[in-house]
């Protein structure tokens, strides 16, 4: 039997379909729209959330329909799958679970970024522990709180971020926020170990990795191969 794998974000679901292996099935925007894009019964179900806990419930009042038993993930009821030295009670389910796969795909020591919104940076050490992280506003925000708080007012146009010195201002605001979050990653990754890798997922990943200057790898889909690791291992992980 194939387990259902569900991440619920604030904006929209994503779907994975774990049988002899991971098949992401799809981003839908309402819980309706899961039930046509399931190609069977699930055993389990996996969910992951981080949204308010009314949609939360919608959810799992749509998922009744498909019979499966539901798991809700915690951070506090897997982490012995990977421990952490954060705060579990503010670490996010979704940097855990990316944490987890990240560190079964680099099989030892990496640093984990989720480049949205917000920019995540999570550290996986050699003893296979979530170390702790870093949280800073991704490039839009970055943008957007230089004009919000100046008279600054921006073109869309840039010509991008090289190596050349920014010589006009769009480019010297947005090459200073890459540029910002990049040489915080790299510290991470010198924390670390400087042959350490990099896994990188997220809107601004593809302005990200140019950037960086050892082993990086374009990751997607981190939380629904966290489910997977976890459905994977059930057998030794539930508790």
């Amino acid at each position: 039997m194939a387990d259902l794998l569900v991440d619920l974000g604030n904006t929209r679901i994503k779907l994975g379909w774990l049988d002899d292996g991971l098949q992401v099935l799809a981003a839908v925007e309402t819980p309706a729209d899961i039930l046509a894009r399931v190609p069977g019964m699930p055993e389990r179900i996996w969910l992951s959330t981080v949204a308010r806990e009314r949609r939360t419930e919608e959810l799992v009042r749509t998922l009744a329909v498909l019979n499966g038993e539901l798991v809700r993930v915690t951070v506090d009821r897997y982490r012995h799958c990977l421990p952490t030295r954060y705060d579990p009670a503010q670490l996010g389910l979704d940097r855990w679970l990316a944490a987890l796969a990240a560190h079964e795909r680099a099989g030892g020591a990496c640093v984990v970024v989720d480049a949205g919104t917000a920019t995540t940076i999570d550290l996986i050490d050699a003893d296979g522990a979530h170390a702790g992280g870093y949280i800073l506003p991704g490039e839009g925000l970055m943008v957007r709180s230089i004009e919000e708080a100046t008279a600054i007012r921006l073109s869309r146009d840039s010509s991008g971020c090289g190596s050349a010195i920014p010589i006009t201002t769009v480019d010297a605001v947005r090459c200073g926020s890459l540029q910002a979050q990049a040489a915080l990653i790299e510290q991470a990754r010198h924390a670390l170990g400087p042959a350490c890798p990099v896994l990188i997922g997220g809107g601004n990943a593809h302005a990200l990795l140019p950037l960086l200057h050892g082993e990086s790898r374009l990751v997607e889909q981190l939380v629904l191969e966290g489910l997977a690791c976890l459905g994977r291992r059930e057998s030794v992980c539930a508790g």
